[in-house]
């Protein structure tokens, strides 16, 4: 399976990186960070930070931004967190995003969010996957960072969330690749995490009637340095931390 980014859109996605994406959001970061600080407020300052960062959906962006613009009218947003995706990315303005996350702290910011008039399109249910029975489809089923904690099983998983796309939708996900560890075990960054054998992830797809689209290396959010730093070492060595896999399920 080739893995490689070719020059060109290497390019791209440096570009999309660069570009820093203020066109939309539905609230100002100093609104949601308020928010955040008032429902998660055990949380440190850095995973406050890392949710209030547009950064972490460039890539979404650069991969599926034109269809959830034109073509996506539902989304189901598993394991959604604090409604990150739904403030910062652009989608059709008759959209509908059903979210679930295990977190009961999350209700309470939901609530609140529903209160600016802005988040209409939104509900959520405190649920964990294994949990979730909503028997609806949708056009794309999202889930980001959920696979990365070892008390989530991908291959235990990945059937359950599928049966909730529609024929001709998308499966969006990033996942972590066994073969930089040794890296980032030497930065000692490793061991929450679970890592899983990329081209053994495409061929558990092709077994749900998917057609993988791409899989493209995730090259950070933490700036510039960060992301030149990460895009030499995939340029050189094809070390990535993580990819993102995009899939699309075929017409029955």
């Amino acid at each position: 399976m080739d893995l490689s980014i070719k020059n060109k859109r290497l390019r791209k996605l440096l570009w999309q990186y660069s570009s820093d994406d203020r066109s939309f959001q539905k609230l100002a970061d100093d609104q949601y960070l308020e928010l955040l600080n008032k429902h998660l407020s055990d949380l440190p300052d850095r995973e406050i930070s890392f949710f209030v960062n547009r950064k972490r959906f460039s890539l979404l962006r650069t991969l599926i931004g034109d269809a959830l613009e034109r073509d996506i009218g539902s989304i189901l947003d598993a394991a959604s967190g604090p409604f990150a995706f739904e403030n910062y990315v652009r989608c059709h303005p008759e959209v509908v995003i059903d979210s679930f996350d295990l977190n009961p702290k999350l209700s309470g910011l939901f609530k609140d969010l529903e209160k600016t008039g802005k988040f209409n399109n939104l509900s959520f249910r405190c649920a964990g996957v294994e949990d979730f029975s909503e028997a609806k489809t949708y056009d794309l089923v999202l889930f980001n960072d959920l696979f990365y904690h070892k008390a989530v099983d991908f291959y235990g998983l990945i059937s359950q969330l599928i049966e909730r796309v529609k024929p001709g939708g998308l499966v969006y996900f990033d996942i972590l690749d066994e073969r930089s560890k040794w890296l980032w075990s030497s930065l000692g960054k490793d061991d929450r995490f679970v890592r899983y054998n990329l081209p053994n992830i495409a061929l558990e797809l092709s077994k749900y009637n998917l057609e993988l689209l791409s899989i493209t290396p995730s090259l950070g959010i933490s700036g510039m340095v960060d992301f030149t730093a990460r895009a030499v070492l995939y340029r050189t060595l094809r070390v990535a931390n993580n990819y993102v896999f995009v899939a699309r399920k075929k017409q029955n």
